[in-house]
């Protein structure tokens, strides 16, 4: 059997497809554990409820509700711990699944017994069109490469993992208010390996309101990280290169949100850690202009255009379908 959690908070409008994605899978055995996290007393509670009523006589869904928000990360470990499955996936409630996921990852799975973990391609959508693609090219330990962003897996919804382990590793650490996904997978890969599946099989959803992000939280979520995690880095240059690398993601992000006193700021860390090259800085010139000048439309037309070209007709389809039951 499987388990797919789904860890929900304020965003009942997106629940049904979540779990419509499932329920339409090809592979049968599975059982789906929604995590309420809304506050039991807030608006957002009221209308999850009233959209859990659908399902209520469906056995393979158990409706799980915190009584006051905790974080993704809690309500990722209510779900393993309400877990029957003897492997357990999670699925975000704004992202969905193309229906043969949980069959060529099962069947791969029971195979691989090397591996304790699966990861597939993910196709991200912007306003639920085709925006980018993300391949499945690496397995084994990626530790090192997770850690210097040479290696990415899109969402929390592209890791499909043995129940066993996830019991060993203690579930998520509930003091990640992001990064949780990131978190567990540098202990993952302390002792287990992942396999890749290089087919698109998930889908993570954005939009516009998404793709915002507040940049002082997230500078102070990198420091957690770096804090955390640099000691697995055993020379000065690795380290540098290591914090260089989590502090450039706060620096394009302060431009994209305009955000400059904390762009100055960044900016010094980036210097004292390895320093800003040309190239870097031709880099930074160009994002400046493109915050200002709106060429976003052409340029995504341009790139779904080709993508296009390059996902199969039957996932396209799919991804219509499902985009349709949004507001059913």
């Amino acid at each position: 059997m499987v388990t797919v959690i789904i860890p929900t908070y304020k965003r009942a409008k997106y629940i049904n497809r979540a779990i419509n994605s499932v329920l339409r899978q090809t592979y049968q055995d599975f059982e789906i554990i929604v995590v309420d996290d809304n506050d039991e007393d807030s608006e957002d509670r009221k209308i999850m409820e009233e959209k859990m009523q659908k399902y209520k006589n469906n056995k393979k869904i158990i409706y799980v509700k915190h009584k006051k928000n905790k974080n993704g990360a809690a309500a990722r470990n209510t779900g393993i711990r309400h877990a029957h499955g003897d492997y357990i996936t999670f699925l975000d409630d704004d992202d969905f699944f193309i229906s043969s996921r949980l069959e060529k990852l099962t069947n791969i799975m029971n195979k691989e017994r090397e591996y304790d973990a699966i990861y597939t391609g993910v196709i991200i959508c912007l306003n639920d069109k085709v925006n980018k693609i993300i391949p499945a090219t690496q397995k084994g330990d990626l530790q090192k490469d997770l850690l210097m962003k040479n290696f990415e897996f899109g969402t929390g919804s592209n890791l499909f993992f043995r129940r066993k382990t996830l019991l060993d590793l203690k579930g998520f650490d509930e003091t990640f208010i992001r990064h949780q996904d990131l978190e567990i997978m540098v202990r993952f890969f302390e002792k287990h390996k992942i396999y890749n599946l290089n087919e698109y099989l998930v889908i993570k959803c954005n939009d516009d309101r998404s793709n915002t992000v507040d940049v002082n939280k997230l500078l102070k979520v990198k420091e957690k990280y770096i804090n955390e995690f640099e000691k697995y880095f055993s020379t000065k240059k690795e380290k540098e290169k290591f914090k260089k690398t989590q502090y450039l993601e706060v620096l394009y992000s302060s431009i994209k949100n305009k955000e400059y006193s904390t762009y100055r700021m960044v900016k010094k860390i980036v210097e004292k850690y390895g320093g800003i090259s040309t190239k870097l800085n031709i880099k930074l010139f160009k994002m400046f202009i493109l915050s200002f000048i709106n060429i976003r439309p052409i340029k995504t037309n341009l790139i779904r255009n080709n993508l296009l070209k390059i996902i199969p007709n039957s996932i396209i389809k799919e991804i219509n379908q499902l985009n349709e039951t949004v507001n059913k």
